[in-house]
């Protein structure tokens, strides 16, 4: 099922409305990512002293990075909403152009929707999930899952689903691209969304997402039920 409610005008006639709710969707992606991806980080933490430093030193590194992008937020979202005619229109950020990139990315995101609400675990209200927030404007949320039930060997699997978490990403960061093309600062939240889409590849790729060793991934400790510090 579709994430994204735009229709086709839409795109020719409100682009900075798509936009606008387009970005404020990759934060709050971002942010559920961020919540699944902390429990898997601390558990692939080397037992050697040394390699367990640099370890816990570079997922803080991480988590305080993306925290100081969560802080910009508004800086960047509000001059997405004041693009403009041929701005727009020499990135490909209108009319079919516009469309094919946001349908590109709602491809792997509603895949891994419907994925993180038949596996995962989620401690919002109903609300919260079936319908799309004021920032977001007509596209569905992503739950915020920090615990995923049993039996993670049947698919999706829990690599499965960091794949297509990765590949959701790597969509989003090219209409990113794009848009930052046109807003000269806001560099720093596609450089932080590239870093997490490796990182998630690469927590796919490791053998902490494998079904063997993965059976239920807990709510990490010293969290509350939304899974936040």
């Amino acid at each position: 099922m579709a994430t994204i409610e735009f229709v086709t005008e839409d795109y020719v006639q409100q682009p900075q409305v798509v936009l606008a709710s387009f970005v404020n969707t990759v934060f709050d992606d971002v942010d559920a990512m961020m919540a699944m991806l902390a429990p898997l980080l601390e558990r692939s933490i080397p037992r050697r002293r040394r390699a367990s430093d640099e370890s816990r030193a570079f997922l803080e590194g991480l988590s305080r990075a993306w925290e100081s992008a969560r802080e910009r937020r508004a800086a960047l979202t509000g001059p997405v909403g004041n693009l403009r005619g041929p701005r727009l229109e020499r990135r490909g950020l209108k009319g079919s152009e516009l469309e094919a990139k946001m349908l590109a990315w709602d491809l792997p995101r509603s895949q891994l929707r419907a994925d993180l609400l038949r596996r995962g675990r989620t401690y919002q209200p109903e609300d919260a999930i079936t319908q799309p927030n004021a920032n977001s404007h007509r596209i569905l949320p992503l739950p915020r899952v920090t615990a995923f039930k049993q039996f993670l060997v049947r698919r999706p699997t829990l690599k499965g689903i960091l794949n297509t978490a990765s590949t959701t990403l790597r969509y989003a960061n090219i209409l990113l691209g794009s848009i930052l093309k046109e807003l000269p600062g806001g560099e720093f939240f596609l450089e932080i969304t590239e870093l997490i889409e490796n990182v998630t590849k690469d927590v796919a790729d490791s053998k902490y997402a494998g079904p063997a060793q993965v059976q239920e991934l807990r709510q990490p400790a010293g969290t509350n039920a939304a899974g936040e510090p």
